[in-house]
């Protein structure tokens, strides 16, 4: 997970100040926020540890437990949703950076957005994609 205080000089200080400048609306930084250090989102597995729920198995694919990561990414059912969204991500270890590119398209197929960012950092494959939607 990504930990650094405002006067923190390393690469994810460097990341989460540019997060927090882009033209995006503030509850999608949030968002990428919360994910990023898998803060206060409802996942099975979040609702166990509280007490909630008992059970911290995907309803939706009956798999494993329910994470960030799996809610949002690895589970099959989520699969599809996320080839409407094309993420791509790529982790240049020996520069210390990572990149991502987004194609986004609406329902009929037509591009609706893109991005392509190479920006400096050390992220779990995960974290990337999390940081591109």
């Amino acid at each position: 997970m990504l930990r650094a205080s405002s006067s923190d000089p390393t690469p994810q200080n460097r990341f989460w100040k540019q997060i927090w400048t882009l033209k995006v609306p503030p509850k999608l930084k949030h968002f990428a926020w919360h994910v990023a250090h898998d803060l206060d989102l409802p996942t099975k597995e979040n609702l166990v540890k509280r007490k909630v729920l008992q059970d911290p198995t995907c309803d939706r694919c009956k798999g494993i437990c329910e994470w960030v990561g799996h809610a949002l990414f690895t589970c099959p059912c989520v699969q599809d949703a996320w080839c409407a969204a094309n993420v791509d991500r790529a982790i240049f270890k020996s520069e210390g950076k990572m990149g991502v590119r987004v194609i986004v398209r609406d329902g009929e197929g037509k591009v609706m957005g893109a991005l392509s960012e190479k920006m400096p950092g050390r992220l779990a494959v995960e974290e990337v994609e999390a940081l591109a939607m």
